[in-house]
């Protein structure tokens, strides 16, 4: 097997539901889409509506190949401040894999109870980066809410500061962006 390949993958219920809804043509094509692209990486050709629903599950998959990666090298990436933070202080409990997906997120929860500790935001890369970072933090979570909902979700808070330095996300004082993303579907 090469590094490259995969031996299974998380289908989504969502996929099957959208897939679904679309006409038989259009089926087969988008469930190998999936399977080529999850299980060995290979970019689908895809037309019309085949290709617009592809570019819906798509983030979903890059999201499992960022964490299959993860798993593969042995956990967090290089640089990510929660695996830093692990190594400072030596416990017996280690990070979980799908807890350090994203390098400027740091959650601080363990064993499911509220943490007094408030991410600390990386304001030395680009707005535009931070903002890129959000959205793949965002795309961690496609499979469980609409697309649309995410899409308003991210509008919402991505939303600038009048002197453009910080997103509205940023400014808060304390962030879960799971947490968010549920409160955000209830009054939805």
């Amino acid at each position: 097997m090469s590094k490259q390949q995969r031996e299974s993958f998380v289908f989504y219920r969502s996929f099957f539901e959208a897939i679904e809804e679309v006409e038989a043509e259009y089926q087969l094509p988008i469930y190998r889409a999936i399977a080529m692209y999850a299980l060995d990486k290979k970019e689908p050709q895809l037309t019309g509506f085949a290709k617009v629903l592809w570019r819906l599950i798509k983030p979903q998959i890059d999201a499992n190949w960022l964490r299959y990666k993860n798993g593969c090298s042995g956990g967090a990436p290089m640089g990510n401040t929660n695996a830093k933070k692990n190594n400072q202080k030596t416990t017996e409990k280690q990070p979980n894999v799908n807890d350090n997906v994203n390098d400027n997120v740091n959650d601080n929860v363990n064993d499911n109870k509220e943490s007094t500790n408030v991410p600390k935001k990386n304001f030395s890369l680009s707005i535009e980066k931070r903002k890129e970072n959000f959205l793949e933090e965002i795309r961690l979570n496609a499979s469980d809410y609409p697309p649309e909902m995410l899409n308003q979700f991210f509008a919402y808070w991505t939303e600038k500061k009048q002197n453009g330095k910080k997103m509205r996300f940023e400014m808060e004082k304390t962030w879960e962006t799971k947490k968010r993303l549920a409160r955000w579907r209830r009054e939805y």
